[in-house]
């Protein structure tokens, strides 16, 4: 079975900056057909001028879903950010997408952070750190 990507904002800075990590896995993914997502939450952290950001738009058209904070997904992010004693909502909201897709892998600069909130579910998700 195909695990699905999800993209943290330093996997989109990381976009933005042309790195090649970035590149080789949304090129293996397209061979592969696998769905990519972009909360945008993190697009939201990751975005901050249009004029100076083409990459980042480029990279941004292949992405397939950028799941919103709807009601529901903001009260399972309270929620997760209570049990892990955490306050960063991007990185909480993330995790709560890469669940709800599993298969998935969380592309991130951040792996630490991300782990320790996917401690607290038992999913098959994985952590590719950049």
């Amino acid at each position: 079975m195909k695990r699905a990507l999800v993209f943290d904002t330093g996997a989109l800075i990381a976009a933005d900056r042309n790195d090649a990590t970035v590149s080789a896995i949304v090129k293996a993914a397209k061979t592969t057909d696998t769905t990519i997502y972009a909360p945008a939450t993190c697009v939201a952290e990751a975005w901050r001028d249009g004029s100076t950001q083409a990459r980042l738009a480029m990279f941004l058209k292949g992405i397939h879903q950028f799941p919103s904070l709807d009601l529901e997904d903001a009260k399972n992010v309270g929620q997760l950010l209570s049990r892990s004693g955490t306050a960063q909502v991007a990185d909480a909201h993330l995790v709560t997408i890469a669940v709800r897709v599993a298969p998935s892998v969380v592309v991130t600069s951040d792996p630490g952070d991300i782990e320790a909130l996917l401690q607290l579910f038992e999913r098959d998700v994985k952590v590719r750190a950049l």
